[in-house]
């Protein structure tokens, strides 16, 4: 059984009193996935992810943290992570980070 993480800590307070269903229609994520995940059941996925990623950009600094980045090397502001790429994993980030922007614009209005 996967274990809680941060991330996952944060999403449960994000859900606050929404219904399974409405959180993750949010998400963009089937009810019966975020159902799983949020049991432990099933662990985090890269579907999950970029929902978070695209729904809650505040929570950046858990994804970064959940795929093994050192978070502490990046400054994270609204829709804005900074970083002076230094290596080879921090050029990756960096494109990463470029996708999930362009994503967040590109949001899907199907759940409002």
């Amino acid at each position: 059984m996967p274990m809680m993480t941060p991330l996952l800590e944060k999403l449960r307070e994000k859900q606050g009193k929404l219904s399974d269903n409405a959180f993750s229609c949010g998400l963009g994520v089937s009810q019966q996935l975020w159902q799983m995940t949020r049991s432990g059941k099933r662990g985090i996925g890269l579907t999950l992810l970029k929902g978070v990623s695209k729904t809650y950009p505040d929570l950046a600094p858990y994804v970064l943290f959940f795929l093994g980045f050192d978070v502490s090397k990046y400054t994270v502001t609204a829709n804005n992570i900074t970083n002076t790429p230094e290596t080879h994993q921090d050029a990756n980030l960096r494109r990463f980070i470029d996708r999930v922007k362009k994503m967040l614009f590109k949001r899907s209005k199907e759940c409002l």
